[in-house]
């Protein structure tokens, strides 16, 4: 008999954990929902749901990294791993600040000055003045989320094809975001290859 009611409870635990796992999946938004929120979000300059959809500080550090590589690569510098290691020592430090500058941006519509990045290294110095060019730039095309293209969901990340528009090129183009789901919502950590979505946009490196 106790076997019986120990067999009773086990199949009782595991229905229970099935059927919340199934509520859980049930219940978690499509990333195309939580975009959608994102651009409501940016539209009213609320900048508490903005940050809820998009970690404003992976998709930055993310993007500082790609522009490393890149400006590494297409400057020929002399030693690349000295050079991204300059740049990744400055982030540290100041990445908070500039994803400070971008949420203010949200509310007030205009990116304050970014914090000076102080460095003795020229080459280092040189690359940072034009990622804060590049900054700007992003901020005068003036995006404009267009819609989902396509979706591929693995587990609690997916990686999201959307369609925007620039005012610094003509008609739409795609650019592939990394998601990653929060409870019950999807928030961006990083856009894929930045070099050549810039290239898209018409701002050079």
């Amino acid at each position: 008999a106790r076997t019986h009611y120990l067999r009773i409870i086990v199949i009782v635990v595991l229905v229970g954990i099935a059927a919340s796992a199934t509520y859980f999946y049930l219940h978690t938004p499509d990333p195309e929902i939580s975009l959608d929120q994102l651009r409501l979000a940016y539209a009213q300059q609320d900048q508490l749901s903005f940050d809820k959809y998009v970690d404003v500080q992976a998709v930055l550090g993310n993007g500082i990294d790609q522009f490393a590589d890149y400006y590494a690569a297409q400057h020929k510098i002399a030693h690349p791993i000295f050079f991204k290691a300059g740049i990744s020592v400055g982030e540290q430090v100041y990445l908070p600040q500039i994803a400070q500058s971008v949420d203010n941006f949200v509310v007030t519509g205009s990116l304050p000055d970014l914090p000076v990045w102080a460095t003795d290294n020229a080459t280092v110095s040189e690359a940072i003045s034009d990622a804060a060019r590049v900054l700007h730039r992003i901020i005068q095309a003036q995006l404009r989320y267009q819609g989902v293209v396509s979706e591929t969901v693995s587990g609690a990340d997916a990686t999201v094809e959307v369609r925007i528009k620039s005012a610094l090129s003509t008609g739409a183009m795609t650019i592939r975001l990394q998601m990653r789901r929060v409870h019950n919502h999807w928030r961006v950590v990083a856009i894929e290859d930045v070099p050549q979505v810039l290239k898209q946009m018409g701002i050079e490196i």
